[in-house]
């Protein structure tokens, strides 16, 4: 099973999601239909997780109905419902995760298996790396990893070798890993780098003057954004997608897609030509003071 170059994010074929979703959750037939433009794009693999509603049961589904596909698959778990004196039902609730996807998903082996919540690397202690560990060596999973959000957060995963496996955001407004050297590190270590939010949930699709009330501050940021792509010619989706694609380390870039049309946009940027790395730097340059937490929490009011 090949990982590819771009992997599809299937959140959005689960739920409606996306500050920038004008179509909502697809129907069936209609999900059917991005996964068909997905595979004929030449993507291999395939993100999901348990947290996503019926994502994984829409890829199972395609898979059975689609026979003699070979699928990389990556999905996540989340140990919400246990609380830290819960020690000793952390490895089995970690089971009863993994068989419940392989069943939704119709496999019998889970390529990569994340923690979708990074809070769980802090906590049980080894417990939880121990049981990923023998669910590794019993055959449920190929590769044990985490998805992240913070420097803090990938600090920690490194100090564990189970961890070969890791999704994080970087996006023209984030840098935070690629700055601290933790890409390189990862990278060096052999981990598989997975990268989600090129476009910031399709923040910078937004037009700068009709956004949201909660991203109205972030105006001026757009403004800069769209000016930066008029005065280089280059397309802000090329920009944000080359941008990551081009940082040394990165194994695939996570996409979603609404439509069949959205997928033939993505997978066309494998070939775009980016930029050089004046441009590059001027970008890092022109975008290093944004407070990326706060912007991820007006992000998320607007999504509620």
């Amino acid at each position: 099973m090949e990982i590819s170059d771009i992997t599809l994010g299937t959140v959005q074929l689960g739920l409606e999601y996306g500050i920038a979703n004008k179509t909502g959750k697809p129907s069936l037939e209609n999900a059917f239909k991005i996964l068909d433009a997905a595979m004929k794009g030449g993507i291999t693999s395939f993100d999901t997780s348990a947290e996503y509603g019926s994502s994984e049961e829409v890829l199972g589904s395609y898979f059975r109905s689609h026979p003699g596909k070979d699928p990389f698959i990556c999905t996540k778990f989340k140990l919400d419902t246990l609380k830290d004196h819960d020690s000793s039902q952390v490895e089995k609730t970690i089971y009863y995760f993994a068989e419940r996807s392989m069943k939704r998903l119709g496999i019998n082996r889970i390529p990569v298996y994340l923690l979708h919540n990074p809070n769980d690397l802090f906590r049980f202690g080894s417990i939880v790396p121990d049981a990923l560990k023998r669910l590794s060596d019993e055959g449920y999973i190929d590769t044990a990893g985490a998805s992240i959000y913070t420097v803090q957060e990938a600090e920690k995963m490194l100090e564990n070798d189970i961890y070969k496996a890791v999704q994080l955001p970087m996006n023209l407004f984030d840098v935070s890993f690629y700055k601290k050297g933790l890409l390189k590190k990862m990278h060096d270590k052999g981990v598989d780098i997975f990268v989600r939010s090129v476009f910031l949930q399709g923040l910078f699709f937004l037009h700068p003057d009709t956004l949201p009330e909660e991203l109205v501050p972030y105006r001026e940021l757009l403004v800069k954004l769209n000016r930066f792509s008029e005065e280089n010619s280059i397309g802000i989706k090329e920009l944000a997608f080359t941008f990551v694609r081009d940082t040394e380390g990165i194994k695939s870039i996570v996409a979603g897609a609404e439509t069949p049309e959205q997928i033939t946009q993505t997978t066309d940027l494998s070939t775009a030509a980016g930029i050089d790395d004046e441009k590059r730097k001027a970008v890092m340059d022109l975008f290093s003071d944004v407070d990326i937490k706060r912007l991820m929490k007006s992000i998320i009011s607007v999504k509620k």
